[in-house]
């Protein structure tokens, strides 16, 4: 069953393959690749409805070993997984080793049989990708990348990615760099990752919608440790002493990318916008408008305050070196993280409670 996409719009690119394929630029990389490849096979949504289908709103705080700066995660790290399974669809990831690949992996060859294909990919070799940015950009690795081939022929792919609005067409050798690349961090290198996916005859995504709500709601508030409600609480703690006790060039450093991180799905809010948009659907599409209020509520009172703890961030990052306002800027990071968390809870309680 289709669902034709009013708000996003689409738009066919100018140098299009011999395949047909539903290209929107979306506003993160997964939930974007996904949205488009399942519009490709038929169910044509919001990507917002597709980050809520994916039970996407999370939160995780880790200290990874091979990280020198904490990370901070909005979005549901198993997101396409749990998509997969709520649609019914067959989902296996496929990782190989980086001396095994050639230009002419299988990945290739289905595209060049028309089927398109998602991978994981490091922007770093992909020029479009840095086409627009300022002079000077120094270019990053991330292996965590998602993005769709759609097509190859000989010396060419045409990618779908959401770092442009139309295809993209790139040599093979360029694109068999992005996948095996072995620069980076260890944990965030592509490692030849790509998906086979296989579609139910017809996709029953209206009753999947609660479930899809309540199982992220419930994950929120049962959750322990380093994730959900937990998860945030912990983060102020660790956070706010972290500011203050790490080198200046780490808090710089990683101050920067945090608010990167968290300012993923081009809201500003750790993904929350997202969500809202998927609650606004569901109470218009299921006609329970208790979830519509919610979705203001969470607008009004829980974005802003994500909206100013990267906004905090992103002043950490350039006002590193003045131990004065490092101090402020740690209290400031606990204090907003605990109100983040006490508001989330009583949402995610509410959400519960609807019949």
């Amino acid at each position: 069953m289709s669902v034709h996409n009013q708000r996003y719009g689409s738009k066919r690119s100018r140098n299009m393959p011999p395949v047909e394929f539903p290209h929107q630029m979306g506003r993160d990389c997964v939930t974007s690749a996904m949205r488009n490849m399942l519009a490709f096979y038929g169910l044509d949504m919001p990507e917002a409805v597709i980050f809520g289908l994916g039970c996407g709103l999370s939160f995780w705080y880790s200290d990874i070993p091979e990280s020198p700066f904490p990370v901070l995660l909005g979005q549901n790290i198993a997101l396409e997984y749990d998509l997969c399974a709520m649609l019914d669809i067959k989902l296996q990831v496929h990782a190989e080793t980086p001396g095994s690949l050639n230009v002419r992996d299988v990945v290739i060859e289905r595209a060049c049989r028309g089927i398109p294909t998602i991978i994981k990919a490091d922007p770093y070799y992909l020029d479009y990708c840095w086409r627009d940015m300022p002079p000077g950009t120094e270019r990053t690795h991330f292996g965590e990348h998602i993005l769709v081939v759609v097509y190859a022929d000989d010396a060419t792919a045409w990618i779908s990615d959401i770092w442009s609005d139309e295809l993209e067409r790139v040599s093979l050798d360029a694109l068999l760099a992005a996948r095996t690349t072995e620069d980076g961090y260890a944990f965030l290198r592509p490692r030849g990752r790509w998906y086979e996916m296989q579609f139910p005859d017809e996709f029953l995504w209206r009753q999947k919608l609660l479930p899809a709500l309540r199982m992220t709601a419930q994950r929120m508030l049962a959750a322990q440790g380093a994730f959900g409600i937990a998860g945030i609480r912990l983060a102020a703690q660790r956070m706010s002493n972290w500011v203050l006790s790490a080198s200046m060039e780490c808090v710089s450093t990683g101050s920067a990318i945090i608010a990167q991180r968290m300012d993923e799905g081009a809201t500003g809010s750790c993904f929350r916008q997202l969500w809202v948009e998927f609650l606004e659907w569901v109470a218009e599409h299921l006609q329970l408008p208790r979830y519509a209020e919610i979705a203001t509520t969470i607008q009004e009172d829980v974005v802003p305050l994500w909206r100013d703890l990267i906004l905090l961030f992103r002043s950490l990052a350039t006002e590193a070196a003045n131990g004065t306002w490092r101090q402020q800027a740690s209290l400031q990071v606990d204090t907003l993280l605990h109100a983040i968390a006490l508001r989330e809870e009583e949402i995610f309680q509410q959400c519960l409670k609807i019949r």
